[in-house]
């Protein structure tokens, strides 16, 4: 019969934790996974998992409940009468629809958009639902490396100028 000392499940709560923390952390914006990974001293590879892990349950869930998300916040929200519609970042976004549709915001969304935003933008411009959840995905394999070894790298350059 396999026992659990109390001092392992402490290890396994303290991993756990640290896990959710990337993983809640990564649906927001990209760059807190590997923040919050690096300084939690969680491996590169476990960050970058757990990051991709959750920006893409991100976009899972605003694909899935944006259009009911949408319902609440125009009910909810007092909409802005001298809101400009067309800023820079609009324009680029059409920009980008229109040049390379759901796999342009795909790509756009880890980096630029957010994986919040990404796929809010995505249902807003009709965007298949499978499609977009998988141009993500593939997107976040891409950037979330990418990004983790710059967050890496600068940690551990800031922590040899101290």
């Amino acid at each position: 019969m396999l026992t659990v000392s109390s001092s392992m499940k402490i290890n396994l709560m303290e991993l756990l934790l640290k896990y959710l923390a990337v993983f809640f952390g990564s649906m927001a914006k990209i760059l807190l996974g590997p923040a919050i990974g690096e300084k939690s001293g969680l491996s590169f590879i476990e960050t970058c998992i757990v990051t991709t892990l959750g920006a893409t349950f991100s976009a899972i869930a605003i694909m899935y409940g944006g259009e009911k998300l949408r319902e609440i916040l125009n009910e909810k929200v007092p909409q802005k009468k001298d809101k400009k519609v067309f800023t820079k970042r609009s324009r680029l976004i059409v920009k980008v629809w229109r040049r390379y549709g759901v796999y342009g915001i795909a790509f756009l969304t880890p980096v630029l958009l957010s994986p919040l935003g990404g796929p809010i933008i995505a249902s807003v411009l009709g965007a298949p639902v499978g499609k977009t959840i998988r141009c993500i995905f593939i997107s976040c394999l891409f950037w979330v490396p990418v990004t983790a070894a710059v967050v890496y790298g600068l940690f551990d350059f800031l922590e040899h100028l101290w």
